[in-house]
C-alpha cells in the first residue's frame, strides 16, 4: 500500500520536473541564438567542452532556481506529501525547508529528464535515417532494373532504312499485329514501361 501510495506524491514533482526542463531548453535556445547571432560565435564553439561543461553546471543552477521559484508559487511540497505516510515524523519540517528542498528535488531531477528526452530523440533519428536510406536503396534499384531492362529491349530492334528504329516482334504478339480477334487495339505494354510505372508508383509514396 505504500508503494502505491507514494505516487500521489511524486507525480506533482515529475510533472513539474518536466516544465523545468522543457524552461531551461527554452532558455538555452534563445541564450545560443543570441550567441550565434549578436555575439558572431561559431556553430563549433558550442559544441567545445568548456561551454558543455559551463552549459552543464549552469542548467542545474537554473533547474533549481526555477524550481523554487515554483514551488513557492504552488502548492506543491515534497514533505506535505509524504506526511500521510509517516504520520508524526515530519510533522516539524519548517515550510520554507520544504519549499528549498522540493524545488532542489525538482531542479536536480530536470537533468535526468533532459537525458533521457535526448536519448528518445536520438533513437527516432536513427529510426527516420533508417527508413529514409531504406527507401533511396529501393528507388536505386527500381531504377537500375529499369536501365538493365531499356538496355535488353534496345538489343531487340533493328534500323530499318527509312523508317528508323523498330521492334523486332515477339511471339506473343503474332495475332494481327497487336489486334484481337475482334480487331480491336491490344493495350501491350512493354516490359519497360510497366518498370517505369511502378518506379514512379515507389517515389510518389
Amino acid at each position: 500500500m505504500e508503494t502505491m501510495g507514494i505516487w500521489p506524491a511524486l507525480t506533482p514533482l515529475l510533472l513539474a520536473a518536466v516544465g523545468v526542463e522543457r524552461a531551461v531548453e527554452i532558455i538555452w535556445n534563445y541564450l545560443e541564438w543570441l550567441l550565434l547571432g549578436v555575439f558572431k560565435w561559431e556553430p563549433a564553439q558550442l559544441k567545445a567542452p568548456q561551454y558543455l561543461q559551463f552549459k552543464s553546471g549552469t542548467s542545474l543552477v537554473f533547474g533549481v532556481v526555477i524550481g523554487i521559484l515554483l514551488t513557492n508559487a504552488t502548492t506543491i511540497r515534497l514533505f506535505a506529501y509524504l506526511q500521510p505516510l509517516a504520520p508524526g515524523l515530519l510533522d516539524a519540517m519548517p515550510p520554507a525547508w520544504d519549499v528549498l528542498i522540493t524545488g532542489f528535488v525538482i531542479g536536480a531531477a530536470a537533468k535526468p529528464i533532459h537525458d533521457l528526452l535526448g536519448i528518445i530523440t536520438q533513437f527516432k533519428n536513427v529510426l527516420e535515417n533508417w527508413a529514409m536510406r531504406h527507401r533511396e536503396e529501393a528507388r536505386a534499384a527500381l531504377a537500375d532494373g529499369v536501365l538493365k531492362l531499356a538496355q535488353s529491349e534496345a538489343q531487340a530492334t533493328v534500323d530499318i532504312p527509312g523508317i528508323g528504329p523498330a521492334r523486332l516482334p515477339t511471339s506473343g504478339a503474332g495475332r494481327g499485329y497487336g489486334l484481337d480477334d475482334d480487331d480491336e487495339p491490344v493495350d501491350e505494354k512493354t516490359a519497360t514501361e510497366r518498370y517505369m510505372e511502378m518506379l514512379r508508383n515507389q517515389t510518389m509514396r
